[in-house]
């Protein structure tokens, strides 16, 4: 569960359950005495836990206790996920937050009553959740409960609350209704847009319905005069825009023209590495930052992106850029990045995130991304980047020296063609070609070989990976983790 949610979990108990399974999910193997300094609950309140949750999730996981420690793992996927989301079904403040979500708001005296706690636990309650909202520069008011801030913190907020976030028994989801109109409505134009986005279909739909609901309770968003003139020149704002009527006609809600500029300003700051022609069109309506492109060409500039389409990579880089500056000059708070985010980069991909941050900091001047989105800017650039270089990356060519008798050597390499060939040219020698020429060649990325007297026969230049007989998962891992390595992006 993201931690945003969680600071609204008041049940401790629930609380420490999800914050186990957290860590527990992504470190299958764990000792009580790592768990509990890692989350600062007692050894014998863990065991306690363990104990209520194997009879709690009962056949959907196996949580073993083992010489080394524990093993968690999840038996039956579906019903694991429907009995954690219904730990949650009680919890008072994600029911109150829907119902700000829709406009019901009600005191704090009413709140207090209708969930029988007294007015000071409910208060504290709040107060208990508020730090969930400083990263947004939001407070609760409690005369009545509701959000008080900057109404674009507000949505971004209750966009990562309830479309980021874990899915549980209180998510908000559009309508069906709104689906059907939007496809009855944009039918012929649907996937012919000029600039596009990045988000997937259900994030657009959620947007949208924040939009109906938050100007249903006459809570708008401002917009600057000239982001105004500029996004109404855009084709695909037009098209957007054309759902007012039937917006008005199926939730009765007049929706303001700005208020669409909003929406659309949000869709197009999502960018993608997969649409070159959008990025640079991006780029020449959008750029108000002329040295961006040459941050980005001496980003490109170092000898390990040699053999990639520079000028591909760096029209997406561009845009990406372009889309982020213009964030924060529109609306920063939609360049906030969640903190599993954060963690998972520092630790997936550190020295392309140490890179990042040096590279931004040295570029500082031109960038001007401020301290407190700084972190945010990094960590968005770095996944960008990573998954970038990952698309365009040139293949590699891998060398299979198999050995063994003939329904193993062709299973091994019908598997190394399913995972493999489509991003890597494969080489399979015969004996007639197995020479010592072809085998340290200086075309050659990568060696694979299941025989261990290759290791000694051929002076090996090229990384190698010596696999088993059959390969185990752990094989193909380590052959992926190799290739990944050898192309992985670190900008000095």
């Amino acid at each position: 569960m993201r931690q945003l949610q969680l600071d609204f979990v008041m049940n401790s108990m629930i609380s420490r359950w999800l914050r186990i399974l957290n860590t527990i999910e992504k470190e299958p193997t764990f000792t009580l005495v790592s768990l509990s300094e890692r989350l600062s609950v007692s050894q014998r309140t863990l065991v306690k836990d363990i104990n209520e949750m194997k009879q709690y999730f009962g056949e959907s996981i196996n949580l073993q206790a083992r010489p080394v420690g524990f093993h968690f793992k999840e038996r039956n996927h579906t019903c694991y996920l429907d009995k954690k989301t219904e730990l949650l079904d009680s919890e008072i403040l994600f029911e109150v937050m829907s119902q700000i979500f829709m406009g019901n708001i009600k005191s704090i005296q009413e709140l207090a009553h209708e969930y029988s706690y007294g007015e000071s636990t409910f208060r504290r309650f709040l107060t208990r959740a508020e730090k969930a909202l400083k990263p947004y520069s939001l407070k609760f008011s409690l005369k009545p409960v509701e959000l008080i801030g900057n109404e674009e913190n507000i949505r971004k907020f209750f966009y990562d609350f309830y479309y980021v976030g874990d899915y549980t028994q209180h998510t908000i989801r559009p309508p069906k209704e709104l689906h059907s109109l939007v496809l009855k409505q944009l039918a012929e134009q649907l996937g012919h847009y000029e600039l596009g986005t990045g988000l997937p279909p259900s994030a657009v739909y959620f947007l949208l319905y924040l939009m109906i609901c938050r100007v249903q309770q006459k809570r708008y968003v401002s917009i600057v005069p000239w982001v105004k003139k500029k996004i109404e020149k855009e084709k695909d704002f037009h098209l957007l825009y054309s759902l007012k009527k039937q917006l008005f006609k199926e939730f009765g809600v007049e929706v303001p023209k700005e208020e669409f500029v909003w929406l659309y300003v949000v869709l197009i700051t999502q960018r993608t590495v997969n649409k070159r022609e959008q990025e640079r069109l991006f780029t020449e309506r959008f750029n108000q930052w002329t040295l961006i492109k040459q941050i980005v060409k001496e980003y490109f500039s170092d000898s390990q992106f040699d053999g990639c389409d520079r000028n591909n990579l760096e029209d997406f880089l561009t845009s990406f850029l372009v889309s982020k500056s213009l964030t924060q000059t529109i609306h920063p708070i939609w360049n906030k990045q969640q903190i599993e985010e954060v963690e998972r980069v520092k630790k997936d991909y550190p020295e392309a995130y140490q890179a990042n941050y040096q590279f931004l900091k040295k570029h500082h001047r031109v960038l001007k991304f401020p301290a407190r989105v700084f972190e945010d800017i990094v960590v968005g650039i770095t996944l960008f980047s990573t998954l970038l270089v990952k698309t365009y990356q040139p293949g590699k060519t891998i060398l299979f020296l198999l050995e063994g008798d003939a329904l193993t050597v062709q299973g091994i390499r019908q598997h190394a063609l399913q995972q493999l060939a489509q991003s890597h040219q494969l080489l399979f020698l015969q004996l007639k070609e197995l020479t010592m020429e072809q085998v340290i060649s200086k075309s050659i990325d990568l060696v694979v070989t299941n025989y261990r007297p290759y290791l000694w026969d051929f002076p090996f230049e090229k990384e190698y990976v010596l696999i088993n007989t059959p390969p185990k998962e752990s094989d193909w891992l380590r052959i992926a983790q190799q290739l990944d390595q050898q192309s992985h992006p670190t900008v000095v």
